[in-house]
């Protein structure tokens, strides 16, 4: 009788382990005919908004295909293997798998190819964040693009049901909004329920309607930080004359705020012992709009 309900108790130990493990790694899709997404892409004259959802669905071998409304890409979402692909059609109006955007499936340390440059990238961490629709996965890639020097590193955030912080399509780039080609995602939507929203977008709201970022060359000479990395002693210095009141905002490669300050004086001290080791992404503002953002590296 004593063996018996050791036995018993080891099986339903056994199965309770499975019913737990299959739990933790219930898929969570990130397509469906309901998403609306708010985007902030940085392109050649600045800053733009793209705002996006699923144009139509085509079902193909018993597979649905979503045409997205942002440039009418075509994408599959293998729900079974857990991975994004942008597809294709051949002449004959068949469909195809074409490029690889997202595996969902990898772990801590696992390497993947991305983008059309066929560059390797590596899973530095898994955690959890916070989104409106609760505690979601979200995988911290990283990618040195071939060069030598920090601040060419790429760090790419992917989050379950979601995608990439810094846009669906820029599955390959840090979420910023401090170099051209780069994105931020704003909102995630699915149906009427807010999946997630960026720091950046509580403080502008998701159409980023008072939003204005002007990164032409005349403005970037204005604004000097020195020295990048930081020191005990690095300041952004400007021309302000006028004593205008100029705020400092830091965010981190997510969005988050991690340091505000104001003055209306000729520049802003930094220190590097505020802050952790990694890149940041500034925005300093007027009272009316954003008027420069760069990023600067912590060691």
């Amino acid at each position: 009788m004593k063996h018996k309900l050791i036995l018993f108790i080891t099986l339903l130990t056994l199965f309770s382990s499975k019913v737990l493990k299959a739990q933790d790694e219930t898929y969570i899709p990130v397509l469906s005919d309901s998403i609306e997404v708010f985007e902030l892409n940085v392109i050649e004259w600045g800053v733009g908004l793209n705002q996006w959802g699923v144009s139509y669905t085509e079902i193909y071998n018993d597979t649905i295909y979503y045409r997205l409304s942002n440039e009418g890409y075509l994408i599959m979402e293998d729900t079974t293997e857990r991975k994004i692909y942008r597809c294709g059609t051949f002449s004959n109006g068949t469909f195809y798998r074409g490029e690889l955007l997202y595996d969902f499936t990898l772990n801590e340390g696992d390497s993947i190819v991305l983008s059309a440059f066929d560059i390797w990238y590596y899973v530095d961490s898994i955690r959890y964040i916070e989104t409106y629709a609760g505690k979601r996965k979200a995988w911290y890639l990283s990618s040195n693009w071939g060069n030598e020097y920090e601040d060419d590193f790429i760090y790419p955030v992917w989050v379950e049901g979601i995608g990439s912080l810094a846009g669906f399509m820029q599955n390959y780039v840090t979420p910023s909004i401090c170099c051209w080609g780069w994105g931020l995602l704003g909102c995630w939507y699915s149906g009427d329920s807010l999946v997630y929203k960026s720091e950046l977008a509580e403080q502008y709201d998701c159409d980023f309607h008072d939003l204005f970022i002007n990164v032409e060359e005349t403005s970037k000479n204005s604004f000097k930080l020195y020295p990048n990395p930081l020191s005990e002693n690095s300041a952004i210095e400007f021309n302000n004359s006028n004593s205008e009141p100029y705020t400092l905002s830091v965010f981190d490669i997510i969005g988050r705020v991690v340091y505000k300050t104001e003055t209306k004086g000729n520049k802003f001290e930094l220190k590097k012992s505020d802050f952790k080791s990694g890149i940041y992404i500034y925005n300093i503002s007027d009272s009316k709009q954003i008027i420069y953002s760069n990023k600067f590296i912590v060691q």
